[in-house]
């Protein structure tokens, strides 16, 4: 992450001087708030979802969907509004053996992820974790 933003404070430097419109000054503010929000340590308490019980993510899956609606579950108790979660990837898009990986792979991992973000997203607790 630090990589990226000092590439983009590079990028920024060389183009900045063609913009006349203060528009590169705006974006800036949006880039400031979005990196300090990632860099905190809320922020960083929410993506460690390595604190949770073996069990509990055993329970979603062990998998890119599992673990992301696990992750999708801490960030709403941290005080997210809108989360969107995914499998990675371009994994749902199939063209061949559509049938067969949706019905031996995709939807149960699918299934049971989502099922296991409802019922905790249910449970009364969840709304009281805020970090």
């Amino acid at each position: 992450m630090e990589g990226r933003h000092s590439l983009l404070s590079l990028v920024d430097s060389k183009i900045r001087s063609w913009d006349t419109t203060d528009t590169f000054e705006t974006l800036d503010s949006y880039y400031k708030s979005a990196f300090d929000l990632m860099r905190s340590p809320k922020a960083k308490k929410a993506f460690d979802i390595a604190q949770e019980p073996e069990k509990l993510r055993d329970k979603y899956g062990r998998t890119t969907t599992g673990q992301g609606k696990l992750l999708a579950r801490r960030l709403v108790e941290a005080g997210v509004r809108f989360v969107t979660v995914g499998r990675g990837g371009n994994a749902w898009d199939h063209h061949t053996n559509i049938f067969p990986n949706l019905s031996n792979e995709f939807l149960p991992e699918l299934d049971k992820a989502y099922s296991s973000l409802l019922e905790d997203l249910s449970e009364p607790a969840c709304w009281k974790r805020r970090w």
